[in-house]
């Protein structure tokens, strides 16, 4: 399998760089940064890409091929979530604001939260995060179908990612907080996506890490 690293100079793409060596898949990883070719990346089977700022508008314009694409942006402009909602009809493609798997499943489990609780929201990122409140949260507020405001704090410490959930009805309450205390999460996250993706290939609509957990918890209990 020859995966693509779009963004390899970032955050997340130096992480994979470091993970790729670990993973214990057969694979070759090309990485590509800024002023790359999209043409070149879509030569393989599958694209992970992990850019900041214009990134994501980059390769999708130079986009070719049938190569899948995992898309680990949190600032999806319109166009941009236009174009993948059109291209996953066609070719795999994998969307994900977080990649870590117990996020997941903190996801599936705000989805079925009734709305009789009230819902509060707090994210804390490194001061370097540009998008405030993070991608993460901002999925969770809709899995929540929250409607307030969601606190965000930028601390100078190191700070990966932390997400915190606060549930109140009547006189109980819960709270769930979600740490991450290394981007490997994200690295082995990302590249399981992409493993998933090039192993499925009927796949016609985006898909998520959602589906990556349930389609290991189907192999796990075959």
């Amino acid at each position: 399998m020859k995966i693509a690293l779009w963004g390899a100079t970032g955050r997340l793409g130096r992480s994979i760089v470091d993970s790729f060596p670990h993973w214990q898949r057969e694979a070759e990883l090309t990485c590509y940064g800024r002023g790359s070719s999209a043409e070149a990346a879509s030569k393989a089977d599958v694209i992970i890409e992990c850019s900041r700022d214009d990134g994501l508008s980059v390769l999708l314009d130079g986009l070719q091929g049938d190569a899948a694409i995992v898309i680990g942006s949190t600032n999806i402009n319109p166009h941009n979530q236009k174009f993948l909602e059109q291209r996953a009809l066609t070719h795999r493609v994998f969307a994900a604001s977080n990649f870590s798997r117990s996020l997941a499943l903190l996801e599936a489990f705000c989805t079925m939260v009734p709305q009789s609780f009230e819902s509060v929201l707090i994210e804390t990122h490194h001061e370097g995060k540009k998008d405030a409140p993070s991608g993460t949260a901002k999925t969770l507020a809709r899995a929540l179908q929250h409607q307030g405001l969601i606190t965000s704090i930028r601390t100078h410490h190191d700070s990966i990612g932390e997400h915190e959930v606060r549930l109140y009805r009547d006189h109980e309450s819960l709270e769930i907080n979600h740490r991450i205390t290394s981007r490997s999460v994200f690295a082995q996250g990302a590249l399981d996506a992409a493993w998933f993706l090039v192993h499925n290939p009927h796949i016609n609509r985006i898909v998520g890490m959602q589906d990556l957990v349930k389609n290991e918890l189907r192999t796990d209990t075959q």
